[in-house]
């Protein structure tokens, strides 16, 4: 069985989010049936690859739990507080154990006995209801020996063929409805069947929820109650279209073929000087092929947001518990797509965003009244799809950033002076709080107050190639807005000159390239603009973030014209060279601490050249 733990921990997980979900949409409307049947086919089917594995303490408590969802459906239990406090409990354990984490068997035996103790006081109001019912109608209990022909369809590539059958056959047991099945039991166990059953059971009014639930289980592709009369009919059969990949082997991939556009690059430039029309024809074919291949792979790398996103109402709901605050939290645009790259380097992060709106931002019940506000607060997590990339906004209507603490705390770490503090924009300050060890909190707990929260957000973005703008307004809220691109392996680029060396600047800060004369360019303030359409415009020299050659003074610049958190720069360089799409490679070792820089790629010529980090040369420009 060990050959299928990774199978097995992969779909637990994912029963286990859906699971978790519904537990949380059960808690806010207590009659959703929707959410009730959703927890029961979850941990129907969590119990069932449980037990073909052989994990005795995950059967038990996933089969515990489906008890009292047949309970909650059937309306012979009421769903209140503490038992979705119990559930997730449950869901917690199970999670634990598909992990191979150790809990104490105390600890599973207590749950147990928790459990039995709701079902036990729920079936004796059952059995005296249907006594009652029985005294009043005079009716006598009938069981029914027709019987139902119920036939299987397995997917084409099913692992355990014979487990799945199994799952099934046992709980038809447990329901004391299996009477026979063709092939026999035994061959089944042995796998002497093709990619269909047929197993008979005794009729019950139930039929319709007993093939939903079989049809639950994962890789039975159909099922279905067989009816005499198309026994002969031919049947369609849908071939299965989806497979599990690892990520491991989609990063493989990727890495080919980035490979592979270096290699046609070079190729390329080697074609065009020698001049061989045969030669650029055929590569000018192969370099479609290698766009589409490059094209195809960056879609099977994007997944949506929702898959990291679904795990934060649980966190949500236990940490306003904890803090005693009432939180309603919202998210939107589950659906929009990211390179999982990306997405699972966000999951932390927006973790520690999260944590800070419930803890600085939302105020307590009691605080809200008084400020005239609901006392239940809002957090909305939102994605949204922008051009060249993808929008996460974390965005709460709490107390807002206060300047003030802001500006004395950062001035406490001599991060500013005070002749600056004067000159400092709205964007300025806020800023200061993504500095290392950066907290307006006094005390420290758990929870928050070591100034790791948004540093470690800005830390990766800076990594990933994004960018972090911070709003906010006293009593009103704060929003934070992480700009993303969708991929971190091919991008589009500029490459541009600056004396002797070439640079690459991602088209995705860029808005325009200009040429500018040397006298358009003046100083204020000890800093270099310049005007375009009647805006002054911060100039930022490259030459003088990389300490390049100077190469004199020109008669003309070229200005390459980007936006960071919504004010325009120029970079100012020497000339334009070419667009290409480059391969980011990560700096490694003592590259790695260089500020101004995010990547490294290799170009057409067979040279390496460094990718510009625009928001990290503009903060250094700014700086001084």
């Amino acid at each position: 069985m060990t050959n299928y733990e990774e199978l097995f921990i992969s779909e637990a997980e994912e029963y286990l989010e859906q699971v978790s979900d519904s537990i949380l949409k059960l808690e806010k409307d207590m009659n959703d049936i929707e959410a009730i049947n959703s927890i029961f086919r979850g941990m129907h089917t969590i119990k069932g690859m449980a037990a073909s594995m052989g994990y005795s303490s995950i059967t038990k408590i996933s089969h515990s739990i489906e008890d009292v969802m047949d309970l909650i459906r059937s309306e012979k239990l009421q769903v209140s507080s503490e038992l979705v406090d119990l559930l997730l409990k449950g869901t917690d354990y199970i999670q634990s154990l598909v992990h191979k984490s150790q809990i104490d068997e105390n600890i599973i035996k207590s749950f147990l006995k928790v459990i039995e103790s709701i079902k036990t006081g729920s079936e004796t109001i059952k059995e005296k209801n249907i006594v009652e019912e029985r005294k009043e109608k005079k009716e006598p209990e009938r069981i029914s020996l027709s019987e139902k022909v119920i036939k299987i369809i397995f997917a084409d590539d099913v692992v355990l063929k014979s487990a799945r059958a199994f799952v099934v056959i046992k709980n038809l047991q447990d329901k004391k409805l299996y009477i026979k099945s063709d092939p026999d039991f035994d061959s089944i166990m042995k796998e002497n069947f093709k990619d269909e059953i047929k197993i008979f059971i005794k009729d019950t009014p139930q039929i319709n929820s007993i093939i939903e639930e079989i049809k639950g289980i994962p890789e039975i592709k159909d099922a279905f109650v067989l009816k005499e009369e198309i026994k002969n009919e031919q049947e369609t059969v849908i071939e299965k279209k989806d497979i599990k990949v690892s990520l491991e082997r989609l990063d493989n991939l990727q890495n080919y073929a980035s490979e592979l556009v270096i290699a046609r690059g070079r190729l390329q430039q080697i074609a065009y000087s020698l001049q061989n029309e045969e030669l650029i024809n055929s590569l000018n074919s192969t370099s479609k092929i290698i766009s589409n291949i490059q094209d195809e792979i960056m879609k099977i790398r994007m997944v949506p947001v929702g898959q990291v996103f679904d795990r934060y109402p649980r966190y949500i709901r236990d940490l306003s518990n904890r803090l005693k605050k009432k939180i309603n939290f919202i998210i939107k645009g589950k659906d929009i797509e990211l390179d999982r790259a990306i997405l699972n380097s966000l999951a932390d992060p927006l973790l520690h965003l999260l944590k800070n709106a419930v803890d600085h931002g939302i105020e307590s019940p009691e605080e809200r009244l008084k400020n005239k506000k609901d006392e239940t607060g809002n957090i909305i997590l939102e994605a949204k799809r922008v051009k060249n990339g993808v929008l996460i906004i974390v965005s709460d209507d709490g107390k807002g950033l206060d300047k003030n603490k802001i500006i004395e705390k950062a001035l406490s770490l001599n991060l500013v002076d005070e002749e600056k503090v004067q000159h400092l924009s709205e964007n300025d300050i806020y800023s200061f709080i993504t500095s290392e060890g950066f907290s307006t909190k006094e005390e420290v707990n758990d929870i928050s107050g070591r100034g790791v929260g948004v540093g470690a957000v800005y830390n990766v973005l800076k990594q990933i190639g994004g960018t972090l703008e911070i709003s906010s307004q006293k009593n009103k809220g704060t929003t934070f807005t992480l700009k993303l691109p969708l991929t971190l392996a091919i991008i589009k680029t500029l490459i541009v000159k600056v004396s002797d060396e070439t640079y690459i600047i991602p088209l995705s800060h860029i808005v325009e390239t200009i040429d500018i004369k040397k006298e358009d360019i003046f100083t204020i303030m000890g800093k270099e603009v310049f005007v375009l359409r009647d805006e002054v415009i911060p100039l930022v020299r490259l030459s003088n973030i990389f300490k390049c050659e100077n190469t004199g003074e020109r008669e003309k610049y070229s200005i390459v014209l980007v936006e960071v958190d919504e004010s325009f720069y120029g970079i100012l360089v020497d000339s334009f060279m070419e667009q290409s799409e480059v391969v980011v490679k990560p700096l490694k070792g003592i590259l790695s601490g260089i500020h101004g820089l995010a990547g490294v790629s290799i170009l057409n010529n067979g040279m390496p050249s460094f990718i510009v980090d625009v928001p990290g040369v503009v903060s250094m420009a700014k700086e001084g």
